[in-house]
């Protein structure tokens, strides 16, 4: 951390904000020095100065407990309590998102807390972390889904995902960082911690074809509701998550040019920015969907259909939830006959990995706004007919003259450099 310069004690300008720093030393049955600090952005020099207060006697009653001899009871939920406020406090300070911080928060809640919540932060190791593993490869999902109102849905208690829980424990890793300097431990339980999750933990990764694409929509139209057909086909033309489709309003749309704009997502009714960066796009529309769209609107603005700013609200005006959307999509795909289980993540995944197969990475990107190459590959599905394909495509024929070698497999290339002697 760049402490900057110095303008009073304990406290410096760091150009971008202010670092507030104290030191404070405990003499008993044993001495202690305890230090704190933190970089304070987008605060007044009187604020940074109430912060260095509130660190100097949280410091202070740390060194005098630890001074008289007296071992933490500190548990990690308390611990978690005071990482959701520093949380707040980088959200509020634009270092990070509101989804990120949620996240995290969601991720405390529901994998790390339950099981590590009651342990003394001083006496957590390593043993402990593996121990967690073991408990979250266990854990299953609820056996029921909301959808409006009290209304539930069964389903099956399957186990969490390799990405869900390898996402717990990115945010187990940075909690226990925090903890490490927030309770001043001897060192990080989870620093030298490893995990490899078994690959088939989770649901298998599914695809659709494109005969399956085609079944699906047909199947969609025996629905009483007509918009459900034409929210799959945006959804499947645009690779948009759940939260994008249900977030999209009639303004979005430039029908003249062909476009729809992801500028926005909807989660648990709240409107946000898009997942990242590469989220934010334009979507081409081809012309057949342009045409549904132009009766739609019409048939939108005749029917004063309610929450009608947004392109597919639900029946009484408000965001569809993704459990709507892909309870609707089991019931289509069960009536075309489509043995797999249809969500709409499912549908992104069939978007990219189409365009990828019919064009290349660089636009199934551009299609589906993700930022890496890594995310592109792990939502595509590579069969050996197209590997095969593709080493054709970039060798040619070059591999066929060693079939035609001597016996021995050595070949002679006549035209090739000579070997000089000497």
């Amino acid at each position: 951390m760049r402490m900057g310069k110095r303008i009073a004690p304990g406290l410096y300008d760091a150009g971008d904000g202010y670092v507030v720093r104290v030191k404070v030393t405990a003499v008993g049955s044993l001495k202690t020095t305890k230090w704190k600090s933190e970089k304070l952005v987008g605060v007044t020099k009187a604020q940074a100065l109430v912060r260095l207060e509130q660190l100097k006697e949280r410091a202070r009653n740390e060194a005098e407990s630890m001074a008289r001899g007296e071992t933490s009871t500190t548990t990690l939920s308390a611990y978690a309590r005071l990482f959701v406020e520093d949380l707040g406090r980088r959200v509020t300070r634009g270092e990070i998102t509101k989804r990120t911080a949620d996240g995290h928060t969601d991720r405390l809640q529901t994998f790390i807390l339950p099981v590590l919540g009651a342990h003394d932060v001083a006496r957590l190791t390593p043993k402990d972390v593996k121990g967690w593993m073991r408990s979250v490869e266990a854990m299953k999902r609820p056996s029921v889904r909301r959808g409006r109102g009290k209304k539930t849905w069964a389903q099956e208690s399957l186990p969490y995902s390799k990405g869900t829980l390898m996402g717990a424990w990115r945010v187990l890793r940075a909690f226990l960082a925090w903890v490490t300097v927030e309770a001043d431990l001897p060192r990080n339980p989870a620093a030298f911690v490893r995990w490899d999750i078994e690959a088939n933990s989770g649901n298998p990764r599914v695809w659709m074809t494109k005969g399956e694409v085609a079944l699906l929509l047909e199947s969609a139209k025996a629905e009483a509701d007509a918009r459900l057909r034409l929210m799959c086909v945006v959804a499947l033309v645009g690779a948009m998550r759940s939260s994008e489709v249900s977030a999209l309003q009639r303004s979005d749309l430039d029908l003249d040019h062909g476009t729809a704009t992801i500028n926005r997502s909807v989660v648990h009714g709240v409107f946000n920015k898009p997942k990242t960066k590469g989220s934010r796009r334009v979507v081409a529309l081809p012309s057949e969907v342009v045409e549904e769209l132009r009766a739609y609107l019409c048939w939108q603005d005749d029917n004063e259909v309610k929450g009608r700013p947004l392109l597919f609200p639900s029946s009484v005006g408000t965001p569809q939830t993704p459990d709507t959307i892909n309870y609707a999509l089991e019931r289509i795909a069960k009536r075309a006959g489509i043995a797999k289980r249809i969500t709409s993540h499912v549908m992104r995944r069939t978007t990219n990995d189409l365009v990828r197969r019919a064009v290349n990475d660089v636009v199934a990107r551009a299609v589906t706004g993700h930022v890496t190459a890594e995310m592109t590959e792990h939502y595509s599905a590579f069969d050996l007919e197209e590997k095969a394909a593709a080493l054709k495509s970039a060798f040619g024929d070059v591999f066929g003259g060693l079939a035609r070698g001597n016996s021995t497999g050595a070949t002679r290339d006549e035209e090739g450099p000579k070997v000089l002697d000497g």
